[in-house]
């Protein structure tokens, strides 16, 4: 996740947190939904591609530089093919109450110094990084909100599934009811339980906040060293704006050290898109290497493309790196038969509305217990 700054605290320097890579996800729907999903309409003398995106802008006038490189590619569309591309946003249709999941699953269906603390590379550093920050006038360490703590669980419940030769095998064991996903949770729960009750996160005041507007202001004026966000968070104008400090942007703890975490999502077009041709077509240019190439060098995060290189900005090379030596978690897989990141989402959320670890837990064994039974 994420960004830390420069802040002189005694002799101590802020640090940092860890990254999530995201790109972008649109859902399309049915066939007359136009004004949600991405579908083709004719009009008189165009064709219009609506496509409904988070783009991660919460202000009107805010300049966002992962938005500008989706931009590039959406003109290059545009100019390719003489159709014109509108869309709306998570943000803008203000969905407060609903997962972004939830909201695009519902339009298909209708059709963050003197001297630098070593940076924590695993829990038990973690939570110490968070002891001496508060020790030194920080009182809560960690800016949270209601969407991104389960990154902290998902990096720490498979960065050995996923990283321990055996990935197959052990997802396998998943879907069978072998073994169990409460048994891969239980960890990262009971280190976000024990952030919680050390005072390290504000549990009642993450649970209300949306991502961003919740500790962004306190991350900018330094009184926050540490948060979670997209890796594009990192580049200069976009969802934390310019800051007047140095960020570092570093992976989430785990036993196997900084651990990025990747939910891989994407496009998709309605089976009843009206004119679902020309829709793809759109993607085809867009998700082409030549667009994608345009999206890199506007972006500066990590490669899109096994065709594509990037040069990114100084304070994600080392997440980058690791993600180039094939080192990371998947915060979603479709190969698992009970979804992830959508659903540790929200039982993270009850853990931070008081539910205990084990009843946590539970919740998981009956999700499993479901998908077994489909």
């Amino acid at each position: 996740m994420s960004l830390s700054g420069k802040r002189n605290i005694g002799k101590m320097g802020t640090a940092c947190l860890a990254g999530i890579a995201v790109i972008m996800m649109t859902a399309c729907g049915g066939k007359g939904e136009s004004d949600n999903n991405l579908i083709v309409v004719e009009s008189k003398d165009e064709k219009t591609v609506n496509l409904f995106s988070p783009m991660e802008k919460t202000e009107a006038d805010v300049e966002n530089t992962a938005r500008s490189a989706a931009d590039k590619t959406v003109i290059l569309a545009e100019e390719k093919l003489g159709v014109k591309v509108e869309y709306v946003t998570y943000t803008a249709e203000d969905y407060q109450d609903k997962t972004y999941d939830d909201v695009t699953l519902d339009r298909a269906r209708n059709d963050m110094d003197d001297i630098y603390l070593a940076l924590p590379e695993t829990p038990e550093e973690f939570l110490e990084c968070c002891r001496v920050f508060q020790e030194n006038g920080i009182e809560t360490p960690v800016g949270a909100n209601r969407w991104w703590l389960e990154t902290f669980v998902l990096a720490q419940a498979y960065a050995d599934l996923y990283n321990g030769g055996n990935t197959e095998a052990e997802i396998a064991a998943l879907n069978s009811g072998e073994s169990k996903y409460s048994d891969y949770m239980r960890p990262g729960f009971e280190f976000l339980k024990e952030l919680i009750d050390k005072g390290y996160v504000d549990a009642e005041k993450a649970l209300v906040s949306e991502a961003i507007e919740g500790e962004g202001e306190d991350f900018l004026a330094q009184k926050t060293p540490i948060v979670m966000a997209y890796w594009g968070a990192a580049n200069t104008d976009t969802a934390y704006g310019n800051p007047d400090f140095e960020m570092q942007v570093i992976g989430f703890p785990t036993k196997r050290g900084q651990m990025p975490v990747m939910p891989m999502t994407g496009f998709g077009v309605g089976i009843n898109a009206e004119h679902g041709e020309d829709a793809m077509e759109v993607l085809d240019v867009m998700l082409s290497d030549e667009a994608l190439q345009i999206y890199a060098e506007t972006n500066r995060v990590i490669s899109p493309s096994k065709n594509v290189e990037v040069e990114c900005i100084p304070a994600l090379k080392p997440l980058n790196d690791k993600i180039q030596d094939n080192v990371y978690v998947l915060g979603s897989n479709a190969g698992m038969n009970v979804e992830q990141w959508g659903n540790t989402c929200l039982i993270v959320r009850d853990l931070l509305g008081g539910a205990t670890v084990d009843e946590c837990m539970a919740k998981f064994d009956k999700l499993q217990e479901e998908a077994l039974n489909k």
